[in-house]
């Protein structure tokens, strides 16, 4: 007769396997500019067994959780090799923050954990948390991880924050670089550019305590510096003509690294709508030029992605964001995140996505003027409807 130790063992691994075995399908039509899928791509049941659970049998016999995770979110995304990496944040159940990385050969399943959470290297011992993390494929050979450090003082319960850096060759062995250097002592969201722009390193970065505070909007800016043994970031410029009127929100939210095309750089940004059912995330492209990429050269109208109805049911459920997406056989893989657990997936062809960014219009303040485009359109595809008979 089996002990309740190895009737949970089978059952906690049979449901573990079944769900790396899972294959993820098309869900419906979609718009013409995303492909959704049936099922997240991570959650909480990806996790090995071993990371939770203390599988001595003597020491733990009724097989409880003794780690457990609370959340999973955030998932920068890299195309590395055959597969696609996304880096998670985890959080445990004691409030902590640690990362790990999950691979799959398709992009939209069966991702699977590597043996252990990936240890980033920390240069002081007094941090205490990690988050904001976002990769980046550099030209010079490089992937970096740009991510926050929050440090705790021994004494007292003030906590400054650190703009920290590491890269890798492989997603395994980290070397740790200084702490990105601002003039302005504040916390802030930091993102890479993935090339050199007049021989220098770029960085995108945003002010979070006035994106906390609801202060007036912040503009991406874009600081420089020459290289990694001095990252003292200098505010060169900002990213200029950005003009979505229809987002009420503090800031354009950093995203993702932006995606080198031959038309521009592609980049992904999140923002809030109101709406009469409350406030709407949505997430937004813009393509800015290859040579000066604070340089708008094109920003689609209306939302790129928003949450599904079912997702909308609740104001809970109505958080999006995303840090990840990855070039991957043609095809742009986006990775977002909704309610911290789960991350999810759409997908969509490259000459599909230049279309929708260079051809959508710009979003119109001018209802009269909409509505007068709208109508014209109306017309002329009348003469289609009824050229096919519909």
């Amino acid at each position: 007769m089996q002990t309740i130790y190895e009737t949970r063992l089978f059952q906690l691994a049979s449901e573990y396997e079944h769900l790396m075995r899972r294959s993820n399908n098309y869900k419906g039509l979609g718009n013409g500019i995303l492909d959704r899928y049936d099922h997240p791509v991570l959650t909480i049941g990806h996790l090995p067994l071993t990371w939770q659970y203390d599988l001595n049998p003597e020491a733990n016999p009724y097989l409880m959780l003794r780690r457990g995770v609370l959340s999973i979110a955030n998932a920068g995304a890299i195309a590395i090799g055959d597969k696609i990496a996304l880096m998670t944040r985890l959080q445990s159940y004691d409030g902590q923050f640690f990362f790990a990385l999950a691979e799959s050969a398709t992009g939209v399943d069966r991702f699977r954990f590597r043996n252990a959470p990936t240890t980033l290297p920390i240069m002081t011992t007094v941090r205490t948390n990690i988050f904001n993390l976002r990769l980046t494929p550099h030209e010079d050979g490089w992937i970096y991880a740009l991510y926050n450090l929050r440090q705790k003082e021994q004494h007292g319960s003030a906590a400054t924050y650190h703009h920290a850096v590491a890269r890798t060759k492989d997603l395994q062995s980290w070397e740790s670089l200084p702490d990105l250097a601002f003039s302005a002592p504040a916390q802030r969201l930091c993102l890479l550019h993935p090339a050199l722009v007049n021989g220098k390193y770029l960085v995108y970065s945003q002010q979070i305590d006035q994106l906390q505070t609801g202060g007036s909007r912040m503009q991406i800016t874009i600081n420089s510096f020459d290289d990694w043994p001095n990252p003292a970031c200098k505010e060169e410029s900002k990213i200029q003509a950005i003009a979505f009127p229809d987002i009420e929100t503090p800031a354009y939210l950093l995203g993702p690294c932006p995606i080198k095309t031959e038309l521009g750089w592609i980049h992904l940004c999140a923002g809030l709508r109101r709406t009469s059912y409350g406030w709407r995330h949505i997430l937004q492209v813009f393509l800015t030029d290859l040579n000066d990429p604070s340089k708008v050269l094109s920003q689609p109208g209306g939302h790129f992605l928003e949450l599904n109805e079912k997702d909308k049911s609740s104001p809970a459920l109505r958080m999006l964001h995303s840090n990840g997406w990855a070039v991957f056989q043609n095809k742009v893989f986006l990775y977002y995140t909704n309610l911290d657990n789960r991350v999810q997936v759409v997908s969509t062809p490259m000459e599909r996505l230049l279309d929708y960014i260079t051809n959508t219009p710009q979003n119109l303040t001018d209802a009269s003027t909409g509505l007068k485009m709208r109508m014209e359109m109306i017309e002329q595809n009348q003469i289609f409807m009824n050229k096919f008979h519909l």
